[in-house]
């Protein structure tokens, strides 16, 4: 089974990076996750809210196969413990008919309307606002915590 996370923006703080390739390390044992950046639909100060969402849908849908499910990530999104992310992981690891699994980090603006419509999930880490580079570095977190509690294996307390 393959995983990709998608997100908007640069990854440019240095200390959340090093976190993320840390889980990536971990992950390998349990699962294949590619991670794509894809640049920003535009500035506010240039471009309607408007024109950089669909700017960066129309960009997303060029990696988003027919098969695959997309799950975005946004604070209107289901609230899920930790608990219930895993045994939904393993619900799509065991019972799964489709391409990629592809979780996707919104740009600033969150998406548009269509990339909501396109969605098979969407899920909220948290209601809080975040950067989607946090944003990226949690999703990592959760997934390896994820795989360690699907695996009994110690992690999770």
């Amino acid at each position: 089974m393959q995983w990709e996370i998608i997100s908007f923006g640069s990854h440019k703080t240095d200390f959340i990076n090093r976190g993320v390739a840390q889980y990536q390390k971990w992950i390998v044992p349990y699962i294949r996750v590619t991670d794509r950046n894809l640049p920003s639909g535009g500035d506010l100060r240039t471009h309607a809210r408007e024109q950089i969402l669909c700017k960066e849908c129309e960009k997303l849908v060029q990696y988003i196969c027919t098969d695959d499910r997309m799950v975005l990530l946004d604070p209107s999104g289901d609230m899920l413990s930790s608990e219930e992310f895993a045994q939904w992981i393993h619900h799509q690891r065991i019972y799964q008919t489709f391409g990629k699994l592809v979780f996707v980090i919104g740009g600033s603006l969150g998406f548009s309307s269509s990339a909501v419509n396109q969605a098979y999930r969407v899920i909220s880490l948290s209601r809080m606002t975040m950067t989607h580079e946090f944003a990226r570095l949690i999703l990592y977190e959760q997934i390896y915590r994820a795989m360690k509690m699907i695996n009994n294996e110690p992690y999770h307390y």
